[in-house]
Formats: structure tokens, C-alpha cells, sequence
């Protein structure tokens, strides 16, 4: 089948989805409710979204009516904003301590059920609880506990406990639940663990660097195995969720040091997510099945856009790297549908799970999978909890196998989830806010993203004298520690450094090297044990000789002669 021929199965794919899809608004978008009318301004005015973004981000600290109007007021009293939040700055502003009290608890419990539409539970009975209802509308989860990059190693327990208190409520609970499209054996579809949860790395380790990544893998596997355990005891499947690109590599050697342990080697649950928008992750992917080759261990990944966009081209700029994620939106839906064709062509040693709720990039793998004749079980699609109702109703009807990624937790970890949802939801390249908010044109909505790239206006060139001009000053780019090379070429830098270690430093005076009996140790501040080297020590006739310069000496650039003594007259 040629591209073309392709392309066009693809946009008929889209048009049956958008059709299935109807008139339906996403609620996050339903302007008669208080979150879409919030939702609205922010995509009407930058300001305010700034501001409102700053807010949710301090709202779980504050604990009095009093801290909570006054922190109103200052974020939001220079600001245009929507009748919803008008009426609750006036009312912060009159009557007695009574009313302010029920105009802040008011404001608060908006702002938290804001938060709440996109967390299936604070409680783990109230998750359970919901977790059923989705399953009785056909829909199967991913459960994710909510908190990333611990600070401390209680923390990290305390994650790792929350996980094993939860699987305990779900393995009890599973007995009641009917297997999804009919399938075998407590399977769903016939072959999908019923329970599925995602763990993000970073929780499991509070000191997790890529400058010591295998001292990262180590500390994280203690925590993990005994989580993978409980969950191969379910019968149920674990994903290890990617995030910030500095911990993928570390997250990637993780899942292969889990994947290949011979107590894990037979059980094949175990999934990666992947993110389209980094440069790099054509390469990943293609070393990724290489390896399951090679290992002949069966995988799956979980393909995602990204959802750390603007950290990542904010954290490069900074440090002076190459911006590791595509700039232009159609590079990465490029990219998403080049890497999901390249895990169906390998269905056979790699499961695929599609997320996203691009209309576009769903119909590709739609067809792609039809195309290259993938049985159903090697392949399915994944949403978000709280986000696109009408897009993942619309997709229950058509592929029939739909999971739901379900965040679980309290709102203060909860805040910062919300902030990153409502980013890509009010983002201008939003493939939800384009479709439910702007009404752009569904054909439009469903070109090919190469095509787009290939009609790209052209950049326009550099000025005729911009190879004369001198190349301004940059700073020294940081180490990048998610480089192999960069890590390698430190550690060898420290062996050099380490063959050193205890050597005596003499003075230098006059360019002439002195040596005293007098020397003071250098420790390794981190092991005081160690002797870094000892460093002569100056008395007074090593001071008079550097005092003044020998006659003759010539004085360096930028140094001020003292002036000499006078000969004695004769």
C-alpha cells in the first residue's frame, strides 16, 4: 500500500471518530460550569493563567480564610477575570469573619473539585470504589499514585508503602469484577491483566542522579522488586512511567535490569512509557526492541507525546544544551506515528499501548495496525482520567480495548498534577483545545503531520553579514549527565584525580618550587578520612623571600612594583 493510499484510510479512520464523537464537550471545556468558565479565561488571557497557575500552586498552604482571601487579592486584583472568580474577590472584601469564611470555603472547594476531575480518588476506598463504576462502562485503568522526585528516603518508604496498601485493596476487589469484552480466565479482552498500575521512578530513590546512574538503578530496584512482587502475585501488570529526560536513561536501565531478573523473566507484564517528543527516542526504541531481541524477552511500551515540554526547553536554555524535545507540534505527531509503525512492525516481541487523544495519531495506529495485520492483543488505547469524555466514549465504540490512566492521591501532590494538565489543555497547540474550543476544521485536524512539515513556511534566512559578526559570549554549557560519554569522561577524570591523592604541594616562590617541614592536610570534605594532599606552609623567611622580587626580575603584566630601597650613597 502506498503512503498516499495510507493517509487516506487514515482520515477516513479520523472522520468515523469525529463523527462517533458527535457535538459532545469535554466537561474541562463546558463553559455553563465553573471549570470551563476558568479553563476559558485562561486561554483568553495569559496573565491571568499565569496567575492562576501561581495560586493553585500555593492553595494547599494556605489553612485560614484570612490567608487565603488576602493571597486572592494579591494575585488576582490587577487582573480581568471571569465572573467566577469576581464575585469571590468582593466577597473576600465585605461583611464579617462569618462571610468571608463561606465566600473563601466556597472558592476552595472550586478550586479542589478542579483538581479532583482529573484524580479518580484521595482515598484508596473511594478509588476502589470508582474504579468499579469505570469498569461497569467497559473501561479498563492504569492506577498512578500521585508525588514524584521524593526529597527524602522516608518519603520514598511512604510511597512505596502506598502502593503495596493499594494493591491490596485492589486484589481484594478484583474478584467482583467482570473481565472486560468477555475474556477468559479473569482476563480483560482475553489476555489484559485486570489490575495495572504505573510507578514513576523518581518517588522510589530521593537521591536519584544520572551523574551515578548506577547507583540510582540499585537504590530504586530495592524499593521496586518488592512492588513487582505483590503485583505478579495479582496477576496484574506494572509500567514504569518516564518523566523528566534527565532520569530516563536511568528509568530505561530499570525496566531492563527488572525485566531481564531471572525471578521476573517468565512473567511478561511488566511496560515502559516512551516519549514521542524527545529527539532521541528513535533511537531508544529501536535499542529497546534490539534488546528484546537479543534477550528474547517479550515488552511492551506505552507511547505518549510527553508532557514535560516546557520544563525541558526551559532547563536547556538555562544550562546551554541542545533543546532534547521537537519545537514544532507536527514534528512530534511525526514522530509519535513513526514510532508507533516501527512497535507494530515488531508486534511479535513488543506490545503496543497508544496514548493520546489526537484523533489524528489514534487513526494512524488504527490503521497501521490493520494495515500490517497486528492481532488485537498486541495493541491498545489509552486515555486520560478526567479529560476528552466524549473522545474516549467515541473510542470505546470503535477499538473496543480503552484504558484509563487514573491518578490517585490527596490534592497537595494533587496541585501539581493539575498545573501540568491544564498546560497542555490551554496550550495553543492543545489538539483538544483546537478541536472543542477553536472549532478548527476537522480535515484540517487530520493531516498528515510530514505533510505539514513538508508546506512548513521556510525560515527566513540569515542577514549577508551574519557570519562576519563575532560570536557573542556564552557561559560554559553545565555537564550534561544523561550522556554516556560525559559520565565516562568524569570518571576517568576522578581516577586521575584519585593517583594524586597525598601528595605533598610545595611553595612557589620566584617560579622556584620550596619545599618546608611545615605542611597542612587537605580531607575530602565528604570523608575526612582522606587525605587529598598536604600543602606546605609559608614561616617568616619564605615571606621575606616572596616580599620583594629578586633584582632584574621583570614584574608580570597587571602586577605594581613596590619601589626598592635607594643604594647607599658612596
Amino acid at each position: 500500500m502506498s503512503q498516499n493510499e495510507l493517509d487516506d484510510r487514515i482520515r477516513a479512520c479520523g472522520r468515523a471518530l469525529f463523527a462517533s464523537i458527535g457535538d459532545g464537550r469535554p466537561s474541562l471545556f463546558d463553559k455553563s460550569a465553573w471549570t470551563g468558565k476558568i479553563m476559558d479565561a485562561c486561554m483568553q488571557n495569559d496573565r491571568f493563567k499565569v496567575q492562576l497557575f501561581r495560586f493553585i500552586d500555593v492553595l494547599p498552604s494556605l489553612k485560614t480564610p484570612d490567608s487565603f482571601g488576602r493571597h486572592l487579592k494579591e494575585y488576582f486584583a490587577n487582573e480581568e477575570m471571569p465572573a467566577a472568580l469576581q464575585w469571590g474577590l468582593k466577597g473576600m472584601g465585605w461583611g464579617g469573619a462569618l462571610a468571608k469564611s463561606a465566600v473563601g470555603a466556597m472558592m476552595r472547594k472550586n478550586l479542589e473539585m478542579m483538581a479532583r476531575d482529573f484524580i479518580v480518588g484521595a482515598t484508596v476506598p473511594e478509588t476502589v470504589a470508582r474504579l468499579r463504576v469505570l469498569r461497569e462502562q467497559g473501561f479498563a485503568f492504569t492506577l498512578d499514585v500521585l508525588g514524584e522526585a521524593t526529597i527524602s528516603e522516608r518519603e520514598a518508604d511512604e510511597y512505596a508503602a502506598g502502593y503495596r496498601g493499594l494493591l491490596d485493596a485492589l486484589g481484594q476487589a478484583q474478584a467482583a469484577w467482570t473481565a472486560l469484552g468477555g475474556g477468559g480466565e479473569g482476563c480483560d479482552w482475553g489476555h489484559a491483566p485486570r489490575i495495572n498500575v504505573s510507578v514513576k521512578p523518581s518517588a522510589l530513590f530521593s537521591l536519584a542522579d544520572p551523574a551515578d546512574l548506577e547507583g540510582s538503578v540499585q537504590r530504586m530496584l530495592a524499593r521496586l522488586k518488592p512492588l513487582y512482587r505483590q503485583v505478579v502475585l495479582l496477576d496484574g501488570f506494572l509500567c514504569l512511567d518516564t518523566e523528566m529526560r534527565r532520569l530516563k536513561n536511568i528509568t530505561f536501565a530499570l525496566y531492563r535490569r527488572l525485566r531481564a531478573d531471572p525471578e521476573f523473566r517468565a512473567y511478561p507484564h511488566l511496560g515502559l512509557a516512551l516519549q514521542a517528543y524527545l529527539r532521541e527516542s528513535d533511537a531508544d526504541v529501536d535499542q529497546l526492541l534490539a534488546w528484546a531481541r537479543r534477550e528474547e524477552l517479550p515488552i511492551s511500551l506505552r507511547l505518549v507525546k510527553g508532557a514535560y515540554w516546557d520544563y525541558e526547553t526551559v532547563l536547556a536554555r538555562q544550562c546551554g544544551w541542545p533543546i532534547p524535545v521537537y519545537t514544532a507540534k507536527p514534528e512530534t505527531d511525526a514522530a509519535y506515528e513513526r514510532i508507533a509503525e516501527r512497535i507494530l512492525r515488531n508486534h511479535d516481541i513488543c506490545h503496543l499501548a497508544c496514548a493520546s487523544h489526537n484523533v489524528r495519531s489514534v487513526a494512524a495506529v488504527m490503521e497501521l495496525a490493520r494495515t500490517l495485520e497486528v492481532p488485537a492483543e498486541r495493541y491498545e488505547f489509552q486515555a486520560l482520567y478526567g479529560m476528552a469524555e466524549p473522545f474516549r466514549k467515541a473510542l470505546l465504540k470503535t477499538a473496543k480495548r480503552v484504558r484509563l490512566y487514573c491518578p490517585h492521591g490527596q490534592m497537595l501532590p494533587g496541585m501539581a498534577y493539575l498545573i501540568r494538565r491544564l498546560l497542555e489543555n490551554t496550550s495553543n497547540e492543545s489538539f483538544l483545545r483546537q478541536t472543542f474550543v477553536q472549532g478548527v476544521e476537522r480535515d484540517r485536524l487530520l493531516q498528515s503531520p510530514q505533510a505539514l512539515l513538508t508546506h512548513a513556511a521556510p525560515r527566513a534566512p540569515a542577514p549577508a553579514n551574519e557570519s562576519r559578526r563575532e560570536e557573542p559570549f556564552r557561559n560554559e554549557a553545565f555537564p550534561d549527565w544523561t550522556r554516556a560519554e560525559m559520565r565516562q569522561a568524569y570518571s576517568r577524570a576522578l581516577e586521575d584525580a584519585r593517583k594524586e591523592l597525598g601528595r605533598t604541594y610545595p611553595l612557589s616562590i620566584g617560579g622556584r618550587d620550596v619545599h618546608t617541614e611545615d605542611r597542612e592536610a587537605s580531607v575530602n570534605p565528604a570523608n575526612p578520612s582522606e587525605i587529598i594532599g598536604y600543602a606546605c606552609q609559608a614561616g617568616p623567611s619564605e615571606v621575606e623571600r616572596a616580599r620583594l622580587p629578586p633584582p632584574g626580575t621583570p614584574f608580570r603584566s597587571g602586577a605594581t612594583p613596590r619601589p626598592r630601597a635607594a643604594p647607599p650613597s658612596s
